[in-house]
């Protein structure tokens, strides 16, 4: 019987998604399949793999609505490589949807021009924006406050 449930349990641990489940991992080409069969509200997090700064941002988002238990859905937004995304969600076990704007579409509607940035978007319209005018760390006050709004109003 033991070495049946070892056996079971070497084969588990070194299948495929073991580490990380490939199945989690969800790069989109547009908002719209971003968004699929989801209600808003949205947090979108602009940023690049070649940016730590930015990529660590939408690991502390993801964190601080998991942690908050914040109902808001989180999607990444970067102009990288749809290859690069998949290698970048893989290692950090991102598991929100991650769009692939290699025409730069939403950085365009949504006049981004450096990352990290974050908006907030309900009912189609932009309830927070990032200014690039204040330091990060007060992004990060305000964006967080904005996001503890949410939690008291679907709480």
């Amino acid at each position: 019987m033991k070495k049946a449930l070892v056996l079971f349990l070497f084969c588990f641990a070194f299948s495929p998604g073991f580490f990380c489940d490939a199945r989690n991992i969800c790069i989109c080409s547009s908002f719209d399949e971003a968004v699929q069969n989801k209600s808003g509200p949205y947090l979108l997090v602009f940023f690049s793999t070649s940016c730590q700064v930015c990529w660590e941002d939408l690991i502390k988002m993801k964190y601080f609505l998991h942690k908050q238990s914040i109902d808001i859905n989180l999607i990444g937004v970067s102009r990288d490589l749809k290859e690069d995304l998949v290698k970048f969600a893989e290692m950090y076990s991102i598991d929100c949807p991650v769009i692939s704007d290699r025409k730069g579409e939403l950085y365009k509607k949504y006049q981004v021009d450096l990352e990290p940035f974050k908006l907030i978007i309900v009912h189609s319209r932009v309830f927070y924006r990032d200014s690039y005018y204040k330091d990060l760390q007060k992004r990060e006050e305000n964006i967080k406050k904005k996001l503890m709004g949410f939690k008291s109003k679907c709480a």
